[in-house]
């Protein structure tokens, strides 16, 4: 029965889910591959086994790499999916105004999900210290953990990107025993509420977008740049996934839809 289920999910669910996702990136195909392209050549232009105990340039790309590729994705597909027309203006104040904000929030989603997994991780790795199993179950315990907490942030970026907390229904991110961490990490509430009914569903999408991007180190060196090229249109793709699930969430439990911050020149 499961193994029934898990074959359908592969050969009917999963295709046609992913086909939703490519019809968000389809409209803006040029410009993401030309983004992707660029972001490639940068990470493969960074010398190898530098000694540089700060690595500024690696750290700046890499930076400058996860603020663009967690800021676009939520207000193209938003265009995508409403067809309205996005502007440079709007995506450069989306890129000022947004980002920094979005980056904040990643930081503390991160800490939520890696202190507990590190803390499990470690409890295995005590408890089965010096037998055979010690590394795989501890190192699988932690990941299942971490996982655990990222599916309930799935919907971050598109919450932080496109709304506000004064635009989203109290009861989406109040903490009645903790008020002010409702005020505080409002998208992360209201992500694990919007993301509860669909958890399991977003789960192999969320191991698809930590896994994606590690593929093209398994290409040879003169395939690495078209893996690095595709493995991001997928991982794009991964997105619109979730993007598309984030919309029924959101609809389903009244949550206004997103508009555009307006600004002026047309994106060609």
């Amino acid at each position: 029965m499961i193994l029934q289920k898990i074959l359908r999910w592969l050969l009917s669910v999963f295709p046609a889910e992913m086909m939703q996702g490519w019809r968000l990136v389809r409209p803006d195909l040029v410009l993401w591959t030309a983004l992707s392209a660029l972001l490639s050549v940068a990470a493969l232009a960074l010398p190898a086994g530098s000694e540089d105990p700060a690595p500024v340039l690696p750290a700046i790309i890499g930076l400058t790499t996860a603020l663009v590729t967690a800021t676009l994705p939520p207000v193209l597909f938003t265009a995508a999916a409403t067809g309205g027309e996005v502007t440079w203006g709007q995506v450069w104040r989306y890129l000022l105004l947004r980002a920094p904000i979005m980056l904040a929030y990643w930081i503390l989603a991160l800490l939520v999900a890696l202190v507990p997994a590190v803390v499990v991780g470690t409890i295995f790795s005590v408890a089965l210290e010096g037998t055979t199993a010690e590394i795989p179950l501890s190192a699988f315990s932690a990941v299942l953990v971490f996982l655990l907490f990222a599916v309930r942030f799935s919907f971050l970026p598109f919450l932080a990107i496109l709304h506000e907390r004064g635009q989203i229904a109290e009861a989406l991110w109040n903490v009645p025993r903790a008020p002010r961490l409702g005020i505080f990490a409002w998208p992360l509430v209201a992500s694990a509420r919007l993301t509860e009914t669909v958890r399991w569903r977003l789960t192999p999408y969320v191991l698809l977008i930590g896994i994606v991007p590690n593929l093209p180190r398994m290409a040879g060196t003169t395939l690495q740049l078209p893996a690095e090229l595709l493995c991001q249109i997928l991982a794009l793709t991964v997105q619109g996934v979730l993007y598309t699930y984030f919309r029924a969430q959101a609809q389903a439990l009244g949550l206004p839809a997103a508009v555009l911050i307006e600004a002026e020149r047309p994106l060609q």
